[in-house]
């Protein structure tokens, strides 16, 4: 689990400090055939400074916004980011104290 969540960190993500992952949440989605043999682990990551890039930019995109921002992606999110978004409003960062699992993550070398 934790070796996972350190490759992706370091396969997806360009971050020049160090962050903290805390595992907030589990994530069981029934809504399709994919999603109801995969369980997720939700992490909330907080770097300690800088500027978090997508690493993968031929592939992928994206960019840090606010709960409020990303509010306007809602509809066109896929059925876990959306579980994700509602429990990020309901309040799971403030679970991070009571984390049974924290992860810190290294910069990039």
């Amino acid at each position: 689990m934790v070796g996972g969540l350190r490759r992706e960190w370091a396969e997806e993500i360009r971050c020049p400090t160090r962050a903290r992952a805390s595992l907030v949440a589990m994530l069981n989605d029934d809504s399709s055939p994919v999603s109801r043999v995969h369980l997720g682990l939700v992490f909330l990551v907080e770097p300690e400074g800088g500027v978090v890039e997508v690493r993968e930019v031929e592939k992928l995109e994206g960019e840090s916004l606010s709960l409020e921002a990303m509010r306007r992606h809602y509809l066109s999110m896929e059925s876990w980011s959306q579980l994700v978004y509602d429990d990020l409003v309901a309040g799971a960062q403030t679970r991070v104290e009571k984390s049974p699992l924290m992860v810190d993550l290294e910069a990039e070398p």
